[in-house]
This record gives structure tokens, sequence and C-alpha cells, in this order.
């Protein structure tokens, strides 16, 4: 089943033989990482929040991007279940696409258009196999521009060293799907 996904207003688009399930949304509350903060006296944790979008696709599937976006590195995670990553840049450098849990990355060249070009296969991450997706409106920073989730706002005590959810990452009520 083939499906493609678009940032209507910010004109990306990929193609991804998925299903349409998915697994984590934008602001969804994230299992893998939580903060903490008091509350009458009490430790209070909370999970982060997710910044992207999360499509559960078959391992292995190809991953297409069909929009002019501009390759700016891959990145292998520390964590090894979260694989490889793709940031792309917008044709100005003001914004930047992510596409995590990716095996097969090929190397690109930095800048080279990435319009029609596979970027990698799904990852095998066994029943949770997906590709997360995102978007951030601030030009590429390296501490910032791989992030999956970041802390809620009630988590103010900086020790995470992250701005709290959403920093500049754009909500997914924009995207459209379709599926063929």
């Amino acid at each position: 089943m083939k499906q493609f996904f678009s940032l209507t207003i910010l004109s990306l688009l990929a193609l991804l033989y998925a299903s349409t399930a998915y697994s984590y949304g934008f602001g969804d509350n994230w299992q893998y990482a939580q903060c903490s903060y008091k509350k009458s006296g009490k430790t209070v944790w909370v999970n982060y929040k997710h910044v992207g979008v999360d499509r559960m696709a078959p391992a292995g599937r190809q991953v297409v991007v069909w929009d002019h976006v501009y390759f700016h590195q891959k990145h292998l995670d520390s964590d090894p279940r979260w694989k490889w990553a793709v940031v792309a840049d917008t044709f100005d450098a003001k914004a930047t696409y992510l596409f995590m849990h990716l095996e097969n990355v090929p190397n690109f060249q930095v800048g080279q258009d990435l319009y029609g070009q596979v970027i990698g296969t799904v990852a095998d991450q066994g029943s949770n196999s997906h590709i997360h997706a995102s978007y951030r409106g601030k030009p590429f920073n390296s501490s910032m521009s791989y992030k999956g989730a970041l802390p809620p706002s009630i988590c103010t005590d900086g020790r995470s060293g992250l701005p709290n959810y959403p920093e500049a990452f754009a909500s997914p009520n924009s995207w459209v799907y379709q599926v063929y």
C-alpha cells in the first residue's frame, strides 16, 4: 500500500509504503523520556512531548522524498533502537526536516537536492517499525534538529538542558495523508 504525506503549508512531500496507523502524534506523551517538578513538596514525573509524527511502516520499505529539500547530514543515534536519521534543509536553510528510524541511508553530498531520492529504508524495530518525520522552523542546530521529543513547559527546572516543547517544531495538524 503506498502512502504519501505532506506538510501542505510547508510543501514537504514524502512517499512511504506504509499503513495509515501511527504510534505517536505531535504532542503525545512520549514514554521514553521523563522530567520532574515539585508539587506540594512531592516529585511529580511527566513524559516528554513528541515533536513529530510516527507512521507505522513495514521494515525495509523505501522512503522517498518528493519535494526539493536539501541534504544536510545523516546521523546514527547513540541509542541503537533509533537507528539512522536524515536532516534536510529548506532551499534557504531557514528550516529543517527530520526523518528518523532509517537504515540503508545513502551517502549524499551536503546540499544535494533529495527530490525523488530514496533516503533510506524503514528500520527493523520489530512490531514497532515506523518512520518519524518532523519539521523544525529554524536553521539546523546539532543539539536540537535530531530531537524526537522535548520536556513539557511544566518541567522548568532546566536540568534536561533542553528548551520546552514545542520549541520551533510544527504541529502536524497541517499534514495531509492520502493512501493509494
